[in-house]
C-alpha cells in the first residue's frame, strides 16, 4: 500500500519515518537574560499594583472590624479570673513585642552591613557552634520566662474564693 505523500525506498516500498527529537536541556547555569514578557514591573505600574493591594487589604480589615459589635473584650476583665488572664495576656504581648523588635532590628542591621557590594565575595560559613547554641537557648529561655508565670497565674485561678457564695433555696418537683 502506498500512502499519498509518503516517501518510497529504492525498492518502491513505503517508508514511514519516525523522528524522535532529542529533548532540549536547559542550561545548567541560569542567566539574567529576560524576555520582554518576563521583565519585572517597574515604575508606575508596580506602584499602582502595590497601592491597590494595600487598599484592598485596608478595605478587608475595615469590613472585618466593622463586624465587631459585641461587648466582650479582653481589655475589660470583670472577674478575678479574667483579671489574671488579662495580666498574662499583657505580659505575653509585651514579651512578644520586645522579641519582635529585637529580631527586626537585628535583621535590619545585618541587611545593611552585609548587603551585596561590587567586588566583594561573601564568605561561606558552614557552621558556628556558639551561634547555633545561642539561637537555640535564647528561645527556650523566652518560652520558660512566659510559661512559668502563666502556669503560676492559671494555677491561682483554680483555687476557690475564701468566702464562696452559697445560694439558699428550695427545689420544687413539678412533675410527679
Amino acid at each position: 500500500m502506498y500512502a499519498a505523500g509518503a516517501p518510497l525506498d529504492p525498492r518502491g516500498r513505503c517508508v514511514i519515518i519516525i523522528a524522535i527529537a532529542p529533548r532540549r536541556r536547559r542550561p545548567a547555569v541560569t542567566t539574567n537574560i529576560r524576555t520582554d514578557s518576563a521583565a519585572p514591573r517597574t515604575g508606575r505600574a508596580s506602584i499602582a499594583i502595590r497601592l491597590a493591594a494595600v487598599a484592598l487589604a485596608a478595605v478587608a480589615l475595615a469590613t472585618l472590624l466593622a463586624a465587631c459589635d459585641t461587648p466582650q473584650t479582653t481589655f475589660e476583665p470583670r472577674s478575678d479570673a479574667a483579671q489574671r488572664v488579662h495580666t498574662i495576656y499583657i505580659f505575653v504581648i509585651v514579651a512578644a513585642s520586645i522579641v519582635g523588635f529585637l529580631v527586626l532590628a537585628a535583621m535590619a542591621y545585618i541587611l545593611v552591613k552585609y548587603r551585596e557590594r561590587p567586588g566583594r565575595v561573601p564568605q561561606q560559613i558552614h557552621g558556628n557552634n556558639t551561634l547555633e547554641i545561642t539561637w537555640t537557648v535564647i528561645p527556650i529561655l523566652i518560652l520558660v520566662a512566659i510559661a512559668v508565670p502563666t502556669i503560676i497565674w492559671i494555677a491561682g485561678t483554680t483555687q476557690p474564693a475564701l468566702d464562696p457564695y452559697t445560694p439558699d433555696g428550695f427545689v420544687q418537683a413539678w412533675a410527679q
